[in-house]
């Protein structure tokens, strides 16, 4: 719309003061973002929409809902429970994932929601072909090691750091954050989008977290925040960071001398930074007022019932009869409670089961390397900007 008014508005403005030549430019103006970005050589990044369903977010790729190149009245195919004892419960979605829009040419179908992702893949190999994007991921060899003085300046210093030690000292090999958050695209009006997006950890602090240096890798429609998981919508993400575990991606890019070289670029995803809700929907934990409401911990939060109403009682601050979470212990319990999903096939059994041991499966558990319990970093920065821990000691200084 604002480049057809910008063409009219240029077209009566010529004619009103009989100037030729900007008559004659507006035949060559582009009506469309697609002639525009031809016109102006932007590369920008390229999305893949995949089509997801609005009731249960099972997504499918747009090939999946096409015929003869063009999208068709198709529905979700998701089972949620394709082992229950009862069959009529094991029935697939059944969720209209297509809407009907009148054109010009006819009657067509859109899709109900979409989730844009963009491949990490050509990310990468766009990151690469920049100037002095690899000398910067190898400037981190030659800092000072802070942490033999006492000091933790940087992720450099801490043990993730540490613990990639034989996968860092490979050239082209690289630390990933993972982090996800919500946001109101409208000024009124509850409305959420999430973001995923990945920053690159060799990349020096000062440019590590501009945004010409971070990787979008997709958006989460909205209008509300999937419930309990985000699977389905990590699961095009995951399997790339497989290929580029194991294999990595071949990059081709052009040095000094006009020669092209090609190079193995290998990614491993260390941290997922986020608020508390993100947290637990991304790596696999409970809510925070759940009996085992700590992700690092099984301290247990009792509820507490009264007359007045119900509370979450998160005292007792005696850590050492904290039992500790671990990795393999974390990895063992998500494969009993997927086993016993598996067999029983019910809500119930899999709500009891993943009370009962405080975590539920999450997709980046097929990622080997990774570890739920040290990678997960619960961001600070909502209490700061939000006010939440000036509010907190308002209330602890009213209770006193």
């Amino acid at each position: 719309m604002l480049l057809r008014l910008l063409k009219v508005f240029c077209l009566a403005l010529g004619t009103a003061f009989n100037c030729m030549p900007l008559k004659n430019a507006t035949t060559a103006m582009p009506l469309t973002k697609a002639t525009l970005k031809k016109i102006l050589e932007l590369n920008e990044p390229t999305f893949t929409e995949y089509i997801v369903c609005p009731k249960c977010n099972a997504i499918y790729t747009p090939e999946y809902c096409k015929r003869s190149g063009q999208f068709y009245a198709v529905v979700c195919s998701f089972k949620t429970y394709p082992n229950h004892p009862h069959r009529s419960r094991r029935k697939e979605c059944g969720t209209q994932l297509m809407r009907k829009v009148r054109t010009k040419a006819g009657t067509v179908y859109r899709p109900l929601k979409i989730y844009p992702y963009q491949s990490i893949k050509s990310a990468i190999a766009a990151f690469v072909r920049m100037p002095s994007f690899i000398e910067c991921c190898e400037l981190w060899r030659r800092r000072n090691n802070f942490r033999e003085s006492g000091y933790l300046t940087d992720i450099y210093d801490g043990d993730i750091w540490s613990k990639h030690k034989e996968f860092l000292d490979a050239p082209y090999n690289y630390l990933l954050t993972l982090n996800i958050d919500w946001f109101s695209p409208f000024e009124h009006g509850r409305y959420s989008i999430g973001a995923i997006y990945l920053t690159i950890l060799n990349l020096p602090i000062s440019i590590r977290n501009k945004p010409e240096n971070i990787i979008l890798v997709g958006l989460i429609p909205g209008p509300n925040e999937p419930e309990l998981t985000l699977n389905s919508f990590l699961a095009p993400l995951v399997e790339e960071l497989n290929t580029a575990w194991t294999h990595g991606f071949e990059v081709h890019t052009v040095e000094a001398g006009q020669q092209q070289f090609s190079k193995t670029i290998r990614l491993a995803l260390t941290c997922v930074a986020c608020d508390i809700p993100a947290s637990r929907k991304v790596c696999g934990f409970l809510g925070h007022r759940a009996t085992f409401g700590c992700n690092k911990c099984y301290k247990t939060f009792k509820h507490v019932k009264e007359d007045t109403g119900s509370w979450t009682n998160y005292g007792g601050f005696d850590r050492h009869q904290w039992p500790l979470r671990t990795n393999e212990d974390h990895r063992r319990q998500c494969a009993e409670i997927s086993e016993i999903f598996r067999t029983q096939g019910t809500q119930s059994a899999l709500q009891a089961a993943e009370s009962k041991k405080g975590l539920r499966y999450s997709i980046l558990l097929d990622l080997p390397y990774f570890d739920p319990i040290c990678c997960t970093v619960v961001d600070p920065m909502h209490n700061l900007f939000l006010g939440t821990g000036k509010h907190m000691m308002e209330v602890w200084l009213h209770g006193w």
